[in-house]
């Protein structure tokens, strides 16, 4: 035991006090009270020493004391606890270190006990009273200043040690000490933003949620809900425990939580400050873009050097950073207080988001002004219950830092069956994310769910890797999208906007935040890591939902590098597999007959057609299948002797649509695994939408802003959009494989430093050549507008891509493993054409009258309007003319289609069809309802959907031109596409150099795109190269352009051969080789002209549909009709039907005649024959008639007789080289 003397000096020096006045110092204090004390009760009169079983006394006087002296005893407390474990203030006691550390252990306990008595609001000190309220004040500033952890971890564990006799929660010390000061932090907090961040007090909240004690005290996350409107549901969730028999939430409530969570929780004013405009600040003061941007002297911009500006921004982004990775380590202190407290920060994170999910409807992607610069946005949120853009783009980039440590390694931790969770908590999480469509049939999904409820996963809690990272893809789609959106608008807004100056201050507050390189970084790490799930789960697992080992091994060869599985494979090994063999899945029965491609999409193509069914024609709604989309698939996919074997095995069952299956059968087997199955499409959708999203960011950035692009991982992404274009049955709905993935490629194609990285990719070479063409062929059962968008993308990549011979290469192995393919290509971009080359001449012959009639008006502005309206009637009439006639013209075509599903020929038969000019990611222009009376439309809108029509012609003229130049021969032989091309071709010159083309001359033809010179310089190209394929091929050409009735005429070629020759648009060598093809399409009208007269033809020789003889019959099994072999397989190449009875149809159906196409060419032979028989007999009247002349000669006028003699000569001359070509022919 130690003797008086050295416990005196050991306390002196722990507590910094003495007895003696003589003693005191700046490092002591002479505790006066005390020393009374013992002199009161000491007898013997000796000198007071402090003693160490007095502490307990000596610290109530020192407590005392310090209140007097308005000092925090609270920190006093703390530097005696820290001084104890100083050694070196004990050297003079010479005092053995065992014996020291009890000792130092002692007066520490009882220091943490002082603690405790102070905090329980006992009035034990002398000659003070101390009230309850000052007491916590005096705690609270304690903890934002002073505590250290080490002490605070003392008295945590002393509180914890007390309260594990305390059954009543409000009876325990832990909730009556901290509650409090929760409430102190939340009041502090109020109006914290940017301008007054209140730093002390946030650091302090992530100081003590950093104690799990304290992380786990009741409502520490969602601190103060219960105060606000709609709080008490979230709360009442917790409380619940999740009960299954009790609602996850009041739907109202939630949905409209949002606003009063951000004022009236702790998380919530964590969150708010941000540089972009809160609604909720009304002081100009406290608004950072009026602080720093604004002179209110002047009311204007302050006038700031380039170099001012950036060390402006450069200082928001540093505190704003710092106070969103402040939140950040906040909320993961919370996160590891328990399972409770973990799942009340996911419900208050998941209560925002559902709140705010508004902002994905319809009224805001349609809203042209930017609502948050409107005076009334505050009261909209407030009734809404949303938040700002500024608090939901903090709080977007909190939920990327905490999947920040989520690595692509770590996705089999997953919980891959998340979606099919039934338990409340999963469920609230997952609110209005399962009753989106999947990408299987919901029918399927349930039997998929039937067979793994069982499963491990669904014993557990979900994982929290699992419920951020969902949470997080949700706030992509509810809060980042909306966000660059309201960005986008406001920037647009500028020139309409009558102060500026505002929206300059808002546009640089919005690119502080957007153009953050932290920013960036998680964002583009969070995309990279969702396209990495969706090839996860589409390659690593087999159908049953087993693990596929080969490439799984793959994936681990290459370092987790996904793009080499795409490489090795796309689409997926499961769409193979399953054509080798039988597969199930429960209950799923999976046949081995289906070909791949060829999928039934009854149920899973309903929801994707069921919304745009308004807006199609009717035999296009109805449309299922696409048959040489079906046969090119299964044939580029096998080896030869597997795609023999399946078409001698499956002759007549090539459609989609024309497998034979029972109804139960219908839809119910997997081509994916089922951990892909399962989830929502509107998913994938997301990833395109925000990459584009971001290439328009990067159009606005300022010089020296980061490059959105620069951090995109291109290879991962090229997998992805390869994968979505060629994976059929993975991605059944056509806007994601025909508008999402394309539209996003074409655009960072575009990009002059994305493209040499793009065409230099291993995945590009291989891939992008099929997947724009199998995009182009599936995009016939998409909407309208989609499918034109569509299809003038792919065709611009085409016409770049085309400028690569590796690509050029590519397309021709494409080409010669599947014609049909080709064929199908070039068929419904024919089509395209062939309608909108007179919607062309619609729209200019329009634009030209109303100029004309503005020209009227103004020479004629002192007579009566009737004039100038006359004077402008005529063009008018032929442009609606144009229009109207077009469904007259079309008719052939519309009978081969009675339901009007012939790709673009369609619209002429149902009118309804639209464009949408206002689509802001339709670069091209756009918009206006086909078919209607234009004579109504605006000027801005007539000129921009002309500007996109002839967009669309003149980019598919070019490409028309790059696969005339390559592929010839393969264009003239075909007797399904060589009819549609010349008519094409024949089509631009009639408009170009015809009689009309006055009608279509406007003024500034550049505004519109409109280049006629270079439009004909291709299609006499066009027609040059098809003229250089095989001279034996020759003839086909310049049959089909003779035969071709409704546009030919030997003036039009005529005049189109001067313009070219005048103009100097064509090189002299290619000028006389286009003269001479002149003059043979000339001599073989006159062999054409042999069946112009249809009433010598027997009925049964005509084709029923376009009237003409037929010369290869066959016959329709469906409707027992026969018509001609190309009209068609022409047809089939749209809809694989019946075009009398809409009944499923495929080419290989169709039956031979081969008696009665015997029978019509002995026909033609005998009308040949009688056609050389006329000649002949009409040679031999001209010579009887020349001898008669020469006989009568003297009788008449000599010069007279030789004239008529010439004349004669002339015709007989003619008449022979007719029937030597005739001959020659026959």
């Amino acid at each position: 035991m130690l003797d008086k003397g050295k416990e005196d000096a050991i306390l002196q020096s722990a507590l910094q006090i003495c007895l003696r006045r003589e003693e005191a110092s700046n490092a002591k204090v002479y505790l006066e009270s005390y020393e009374k004390e013992l002199n009161e009760t000491n007898t013997e009169k000796k000198p007071p020493f402090l003693q160490i079983e007095n502490l307990y006394f000596i610290l109530l006087h020192k407590i005392a004391y310090l209140h007097k002296q308005k000092k925090n005893c609270l920190t006093y407390l703390c530097s005696c606890s820290a001084r104890l474990s100083d050694r070196t203030l004990f050297k003079h006691v010479q005092v053995e270190s065992k014996e020291l550390d009890d000792i130092t252990n002692e007066i520490n306990n009882q220091i943490i006990n002082s603690v405790i008595i102070y905090l329980e609001n006992l009035d034990v000190y002398p000659d003070v009273s101390i009230p309850a309220k000052e007491r916590v004040q005096i705690f609270y500033e304690f903890l934002k200043d002073s505590c250290t952890s080490r002490f605070l971890k003392k008295i945590l564990l002393v509180i914890e040690e007390n309260d594990k006799n305390e059954e009543r929660e409000e009876d325990k010390q832990l909730n009556k000490f901290f509650s409090p000061i929760v409430d102190l932090i939340f009041e502090n907090l109020i109006g914290r933003n940017l301008v007054y961040p209140k730093n002390d007090v946030a650091v302090l909240l992530k100081f003590l949620s950093s104690f799990k004690q304290i992380a786990e005290v009741r409502d520490c996350a969602l601190s103060r809900v219960d105060n606000a409107e709609g709080g008490d549901s979230v709360t009442s969730t917790t409380n619940a425990g999740f009960d299954a028999q009790k609602p996850c939430s009041k739907d109202k409530e939630i949905n409209s939580c949002g606003y009063n969570l951000q004022l009236s929780s702790l998380l919530g004013r964590l969150l708010s400050p941000t540089v972009i405009t809160m609604p909720n600040v009304t002081n100009k003061e406290e608004i950072a873009m009026y602080k720093y941007f604004y002179n209110s002297a002047t009311n204007s911009l302050n006038k700031m050097t380039l170099g001012s500006l950036k060390n402006t921004y450069m200082m928001l982004r540093r505190d704003t950073d710092w106070i969103l990775e402040n939140c950040v380590e906040t909320i993961k202190n919370l996160l590891k207080g328990g399972v409770d407290s973990k799942k009340r920060v996911l419900l208050w994170l998941a209560c925002i988001i559902i709140s705010n999910e508004k902002k994905t409807k319809i009224m805001y992607h349609y809203s042209t002004y930017p609502q948050s610069l409107d005076a009334s946005y505050g009261l909209f949120l407030k009734l809404l219950g949303e938040n700002s853009y500024g608090f939901c783009l903090n709080m977007f980039w909190v939920l990327l830092c905490l999947c920040e440590p989520i690595t692509m390694n770590k996705i089999n931790d997953f919980d891959l069956f998340f979606f099919l969770r039934d338990d409340p908590f999963s469920k609230f999480l997952l609110k209005n994310i399962t009753n989106q469509s999947s990408f299987e049939e919901k029918s399927n999904v349930e039997k998929i769910k039937e067979k793994v409820k069982n499963g491990q996963c669904f014993q557990k809690e979900p994982k929290f890797i699992t419920s951020i990272f969902w949470i997080t893809f949700k706030s992509l789609s509810v809060f980042f999208k909306p966000a660059i959106d309201e960005f986008i608008r406001i920037v647009q807004e500028v020139p309409n906007a009558k102060d500026k100056n505002f929206y300059y201050m808002n546009i640089h507050t919005w690119k502080i935040f957007l153009y953050s390189s932290r920013f960036i970084q998680l964002l583009f790490k969070f995309l990279h890591l969702s396209i990495a799930y969706f090839l996860h789960v589409a390659y690593l697992y087999d159908m049953e939902g087993n693990a596929c080992l080969d490439m799984m091994n793959l994936l681990s060869e290459y370092n987790g590098n996904f793009t080499h599985l795409v490489l090795k494979s796309c689409p997926p090994p499961n769409e193979r597999n399953y054509i080798r063999r039988g597969r199930t899945f429960g209950s799923l029965s999976i046949s081995a007959n289906v070909h791949e491609g060829e999928e039934p999409q009854q149920g899973v193509e309903k929801r994707d057609e069921e919304g745009r069914r308004a807006e199609l024609p009717q035999g296009e709604a109805d449309q299922r299948g696409e048959l040489p989309q079906g046969e090119v698939d299964q044939r580029a996919e096998l080896p030869q002797d597997e795609v023999g074997q399946r078409e001698d095995g499956a002759q007549g069952q090539r459609g989609s649509d024309n497998l034979e299956r029972s109804p139960q059968d219908s839809g119910d087997h997997l081509f994916a695994s089922p951990q892909f199955s399962i989830i929502p499409t509107f998913f994938l959708n997301d990833i395109f939408d925000i990459i584009y999203l971001l290439y328009e960011l990067d159009t606005f950035k300022s010089p020296g802003n980061e490059n959105f692009l620069s951090y995109l991982n291109v290879d991962l992404f090229l997998s992805f959009c390869i994968f979505t274009m060629l994976s059929e049955n993975h991605i059944k709905s056509i806007h994601l494989r025909c508008e999402a993935a394309p539209k996003t490629f074409t655009y960072l194609y575009r990009s002059d430093k994305m493209k040499k990285i793009i065409e230099e990719s291993d995945l590009t070479r291989k891939y992008i050549i099929k997947s724009l063409t199998y995009v182009f062929i599936a995009s016939q059962k998409g909407e309208y507008t989609e499918r034109m968008q569509t299809r003038v993308r792919i065709v611009e990549n085409f016409n770049s891509l085309f400028l690569n011979e590796i690509y050029v290469d590519q397309f021709t192995q494409l080409v010669i493993k599947n014609n049909n393919l080709f064929v199908h290509l070039i068929h419904l971009l024919l089509n395209d054409v062939n309608f909108l080359v007179e919607e062309v001449v619609s729209y200019l012959s329009e634009i030209k009258r109303r100029e004309d009639k503005k020209r009227d008006d103004q020479e004629r502005a002192g007579s009566a309007a009737g004039g100038g309206t006359s004077a402008g009637g005529g063009s008018n009439t032929y442009a609606n003319a144009t229009r109207n006639s077009r469904v007259s013209s079309a008719f052939a075509s519309s009978m081969l289609n009675p339901s009007g599903g012939s790709d673009l020929e369609d619209s002429a038969a149902n009118l309804n069809e639209s464009y949408n000019s206002d689509n802001s990611d339709n670069d091209e222009g756009g918009g206006g309802n086909v078919g209607t009376d234009i004579t109504n439309e605006s000027m801005r809108n007539l000129a921009a959907r002309t500007k996109m029509i002839i967009t669309y012609c003149y980019k598919s003229c070019i490409f028309l031109n790059l696969l005339c130049k390559s592929y010839p021969n393969s264009i003239v032989t075909s007797n399904t596409i060589l009819s549609q091309i010349v008519t094409c071709l024949n089509c631009y010159f009639d408009y170009l150099v015809g009689p009309k083309c006055l009608n279509i001359k406007v003024k500034n033809m550049e505004q519109y795109n409109f280049r006629p010179q270079l439009w004909l310089t291709s299609i006499v190209e066009s027609y040059l190269f098809l003229l250089n394929s095989d001279k034996k091929n020759e003839e086909l050409l310049t049959r089909e352009i003779a035969n071709e009735g409704r546009y030919y005429k030997p003036e039009i070629f005529n005049k189109a051969y001067y313009i070219c020759k005048r103009e100097g648009l064509l090189r002299k060598e290619d000028l006389h080789k286009f003269k001479i093809f002149c003059q043979q399409i000339i001599d073989m009208k006159d062999e054409v002209e042999l069946f112009d007269d249809v009433d010598d033809i027997p009925d049964k020789y005509l084709d029923p549909i376009l009237q003409d003889i037929m010369l290869d019959p066959v016959l329709l099994p469906t409707s027992g009709i026969v018509i001609d072999r190309k009209n068609i397989e022409r047809h089939l190449m749209s809809e694989p039907n019946d075009p009398f009875n809409r009944a499923p149809l495929s080419k290989e159906q169709l039956v031979p005649m081969p008696e009665l196409k015997e029978e019509i060419h002995k026909f033609i032979n005998e009308l040949k024959q009688e056609k050389k028989r006329k000649k002949k007999m009409k040679l031999l009247e001209l010579d009887a008639q020349n001898e008669s002349l020469e006989k009568e000669e003297f009788l008449g006028n000599e010069d007279d007789a030789q004239e008529g003699k010439g004349q004669s000569e002339q015709q007989v001359e003619a008449l022979h080289e007719g029937g030597t070509k005739e001959n020659e022919q026959e």
